[in-house]
């Protein structure tokens, strides 16, 4: 009786132990489960995120490359777009110019995009619905444009779930380093220039100091004299102008060597060299820098950076020049159409008479050099600055924006 009891003790204890174990392997297997549904869900989640951080993105690729694609197109055939924004959405969305399918946008539509996400889904286990519809390409200032979209997307996770949204993403994208279209329709092609932003915005010129002066003006680079007898020995004087506090302490012969001269107290009056004085403090200007000494005008002035903007080419934001998208439509003013999306959007640059001349263009000498006011068919006259050699001229208005009116004749 005692064996029997024992043997059923032990058989209600296995069987305990193993309904034991299978609620175990339930729960484990329920858990399972539970962390597999979770982590295709944060999939789900992951992936549509990924989506829509992929479209701006891509937005941005697709739609740098259609902006230099469209402007091309008008360089190289010398015909102004009619719809410029228009035209840069229809490359970007059906990789077309004019109803023409363009080589250069082949595997870089949006469409294909698309299918590279629908694939990438497919690798991890969704089926991916996606569409971009609403593709704006409008102004946002004067270097970028701002393209938006409406994206509409479905993942399914076949076994377990799957998401519908629909988000607007918008994306800038820079025209820095895009041809400016303006040149070459108004050379015939024989000039060329890069959209570059200028550095040097609000900061063109600076005015030092000075009172009086004369004989011309000189540019040249700055010799500031601590000790007398160091301006007399000095090897570069022929490329220097000195800066000393009272010049009639040296040798008149030797201040002559110099460029020119910038001084607290009057010079000899048989100076020869370009000349400021009355100033309050030589110390304060800048050693071995280049400067402006304007003796018609006696002041000292520094113009490095305004001479450095014209000669590089660079662009500047404009109240009245036309945009980026105006200038691959040819216009030379902003048109309604695209300042009612934005302000602030006009673009105006210099243009470079002695690389017309170099490139056998007949220039207009006494013309503003400011590049949409000299390509208009109308009279815009300008003034020589001081201190820039050449055919450069600039319009009284644009003179003040500069920092140079000042310095114009």
């Amino acid at each position: 009786m005692k064996a029997f009891a024992f043997s059923l003790i032990m058989v209600l204890a296995v069987l305990t132990i193993v309904e034991i174990i299978m609620i175990q392997r339930e729960i484990t297997s329920r858990s399972r489960e539970k962390l597999y549904i979770k982590s295709r869900i944060n999939g789900l989640n992951d992936l549509y995120n990924n989506i829509i951080f992929d479209s701006k993105k891509s937005l941005n690729i697709i739609g740098k490359r259609a902006i230099s694609i469209a402007s091309s197109h008008v360089i190289q055939d010398g015909i102004p777009l009619s719809n410029s924004n228009e035209t840069i959405k229809d490359l970007m969305v059906y990789g077309k110019f004019n109803e023409t399918q363009d080589p250069l946008m082949e595997g870089s539509r949006i469409s294909d995009w698309i299918e590279k996400m629908v694939e990438i889904s497919l690798m991890k286990g969704y089926q991916l619905n996606l569409k971009i519809e609403n593709v704006t390409v409008k102004p946002y200032d004067s270097f970028n444009l701002i393209i938006e979209a409406d994206t509409v997307v479905n993942i399914t996770d076949p076994r377990i779930a799957s998401i519908n949204r629909e988000e607007h993403v918008e994306t800038l994208v820079s025209i820095e380093g895009i041809e400016d279209p303006l040149y070459p329709l108004n050379t015939n092609g024989m000039i060329t220039q890069k959209i570059q932003k200028t550095p040097y915005e609000n900061n063109f010129t600076q005015f030092f100091e000075g009172s009086s002066g004369g004989n011309g003006w000189i540019r040249g680079i700055s010799f500031v004299v601590d000790e007398p007898s160091s301006a007399e020995s000095y090897p570069n004087k022929s490329k220097s102008i000195l800066l000393i506090e009272d010049p009639k302490i040296l040798d008149l012969s030797s201040i002559n060597e110099y460029m020119g001269l910038v001084s607290i107290y009057q010079p000899e009056n048989e100076t020869e060299i370009p000349y400021v004085f009355g100033v309050s403090n030589i110390n304060s200007f800048p050693n071995n820098t280049y400067i402006l000494v304007d003796g018609e005008g006696g002041k000292v002035w520094y113009i490095e950076n305004f001479i450095n903007h014209l000669n590089m080419g660079y662009y500047k934001n404009s109240s009245s020049g036309p945009s980026f998208l105006d200038r691959l439509e040819g216009k030379l003013y902003i048109q309604s159409k695209y300042l009612s999306q934005a302000e602030n959007i006009g673009l105006e640059s210099f243009v470079n008479k002695t690389n017309f001349i170099l490139h056998k263009i007949d220039v207009e000498k006494e013309k503003t050099n400011i590049d949409y006011l000299y390509f208009s068919n109308s009279s815009y006259p300008g003034k020589e600055v001081t201190g820039v050699d050449g055919y450069f001229r600039i319009d009284e208005n644009h003179a003040e924006i500069y920092g140079v009116d000042q310095l114009i004749d």
